[in-house]
């Protein structure tokens, strides 16, 4: 099978060419067409929203801040979501925005807020399965990691961290997935 018939096996695929045609390095020991073959079963969710637009710190915030403003309105105590993946379990939004300020570098703080509205949408709607992985510093945490695309074809990726313990799921982190997404 050549490159070209497994791009066109699937949607998901033709990204995934993509993706790894732009960022694979030429020392890499596989071939090309084994990658693809290997994570082909890794779905991406194509949402509608557009990526926020802003020059700066200031203006993202304000309108990624205002999305999670309407969000936190609708409840009474912490602001949540519902998702499609968990059986309309809530995700609670609360740690995202601590996480993003103990970043110390404004631009990444801007580049992590753009996909904002993106990740709340993939959060509401995917069914597609995540990668999952235990946390290595903390033995009853399990990272969920969900990838999408925005409505540029942009490439992001959404971390939801769930405390089994306490049962709780938490957005933790949005970002653009830049060079091998897959791992």
């Amino acid at each position: 099978m050549t490159k070209n018939e497994l791009a066109k096996t699937s949607y998901n695929s033709v990204y995934l060419v993509r993706a790894l045609a732009q960022h694979a390095p030429k020392f890499w020991p596989f071939p090309f067409y084994v990658l693809v073959v290997q994570y082909s079963n890794m779905q991406i969710y194509k949402t509608k929203a557009h990526k926020l637009s802003g020059s700066d710190f200031h203006e993202v915030h304000q309108k990624a801040f205002g999305l999670y403003t309407e969000i936190k309105k609708k409840s009474k105590r912490r602001a949540y979501i519902r998702s499609a993946f968990f059986d309309n379990e809530k995700i609670f939004l609360d740690l995202y925005w601590h996480h993003l300020f103990e970043k110390q570098n404004w631009r990444d703080r801007v580049r992590r807020l753009r996909y904002y509205g993106c990740a709340l949408e993939l959060i509401k709607n995917s069914r597609y399965n995540p990668n999952v992985t235990k946390n290595p510093n903390v033995p009853n945490e399990v990272l969920y990691r969900f990838y999408g695309t925005s409505a540029e074809n942009e490439f992001f990726c959404t971390q939801i961290k769930e405390n089994l313990k306490k049962r709780q799921k938490f957005l933790i982190s949005v970002f653009p997935a830049e060079g091998p997404i897959f791992y």
